[in-house]
């Protein structure tokens, strides 16, 4: 019997692993949270869509973090239903500051 709770024991470590490892986590920015209750709002509308098991709002940082369950092919939907929902939304990587060049002041 000894055996079998090792064998057991082992087979749930080893989905854990598989299921950690299939997870994604995403990061957006949303410029227009102010309150707790865009917070709330945020976090309440990522959830509500399929395949997102959390989303964590940080209000200082204007950034909210998804995990999904496996690699979004596109960050469009969520973008879509924040804005939905009055709020402008962008992917992390899409807020790193562009060559001066590029910004509008200079043009």
């Amino acid at each position: 019997m000894g055996q079998a709770l090792n064998l057991n024991a082992a087979a749930i470590n080893l989905s854990s692993q598989r299921t950690s490892e299939a997870l994604t986590m995403t990061t957006l920015v949303v410029e227009n949270m102010h309150c707790g209750a865009c917070m709330r709002r945020v976090e309440q509308t990522l959830m509500a869509m399929p395949g997102v098991l959390s989303a964590r709002v940080n209000l200082s940082n204007k950034r909210v973090v998804m995990q999904t369950e496996i690699a979004p092919p596109t960050v469009e939907p969520y973008l879509a239903a924040l804005a939905d929902e009055g709020y402008a939304a962008t992917l992390l990587a899409d807020s790193r500051p562009k060559a001066a060049s590029e910004q509008d002041f200079l043009k």
